[in-house]
């Protein structure tokens, strides 16, 4: 069975598939496995992948103009390190500048200089919670409409929703 195979097969037996778990098939020869196999061997990866202890690492750029924290791991390799990455600049907490990671310091204060894959993903989900709540959340404005927080607008005669917007900022 191919790594293409062996990804469609594993995807119907409830295993959630990613560009991770292709390269992992690819890693880990296909034709030598069945799928039950393969599924208890990425089940067991990704166990030890939550307990994987990251690190963040400061410096400075190269030309100095600015600070870097990176986050570095033993354990996990570039690719892993770079999804993770990917997954706390979806939520605001890492940007990528000229090459270089840089960690927000909010995201450094909430988990510290040490902490595990498993801790990064409830932060993420702790996060994108937050968000929707604060999305869902109602609010009255002086317009007289009730709309989602996140459409609040501020107009010279005080907070108006997008339709009366122009009505409100004579």
């Amino acid at each position: 069975m191919n790594a293409y195979a062996m990804l469609d097969a594993m995807m119907a037996n409830g295993t959630e598939g990613s560009r991770e778990m292709f390269q992992f098939i690819g890693k880990n020869d296909p034709e030598a496995h069945t799928v039950d196999e393969m599924v208890t061997m990425w089940n067991e990866q990704q166990a030890g992948t939550q307990d994987a202890v990251i690190t963040i690492q400061r410096g400075r750029s190269y030309d100095g103009g600015f600070e870097t924290a990176k986050m570095t791991s033993d354990t996990l390799d570039f690719d892993a390190i770079w999804e993770l990455g990917e997954k706390l600049q979806a939520v605001g907490g890492l940007q990528r500048l000229s090459g270089h990671e840089i960690v927000s310091e909010q995201v450094i204060q909430a988990l510290g200089e040490t902490f595990t894959v498993g801790q990064l993903k409830a932060y993420c989900a702790m996060v994108n919670t937050q968000r929707a709540q604060r999305d869902a959340e109602m609010v009255y404005c002086d317009c007289g409409c009730t709309v989602t927080a996140n459409q609040v607008m501020s107009a010279s005669l005080g907070t108006s929703c997008p339709d009366c917007y122009d009505r409100m900022s004579c």
